[in-house]
């Protein structure tokens, strides 16, 4: 597992990948907050809003077998 910190254009980048994830995690009844029947577009709407408010803010992220793992905002 690799952890860097990610640029804006790598977060961007990475947005369909963490829609997707929580889209799934949601699916399988994880409580991250949202509810059941969440999908691609609420899922991309929350990371670009999150992507804006966490301008100037630290993001890093993990990949695995070059695939986005996890990520946290500092």
């Amino acid at each position: 597992m690799i952890i860097r910190a990610l640029d804006p254009h790598t977060v961007a980048a990475l947005l369909p990948s963490l829609a997707a994830m929580m889209v799934k995690t949601v699916a399988g009844c994880a409580s991250i907050g949202f509810m059941a029947g969440f999908d691609q577009a609420g899922a991309l709407a929350w990371w670009r809003g999150r992507l804006a408010a966490a301008a100037g803010a630290h993001d890093i992220g993990t990949r695995h077998d070059q695939r986005f793992g996890g990520g946290a905002a500092l």
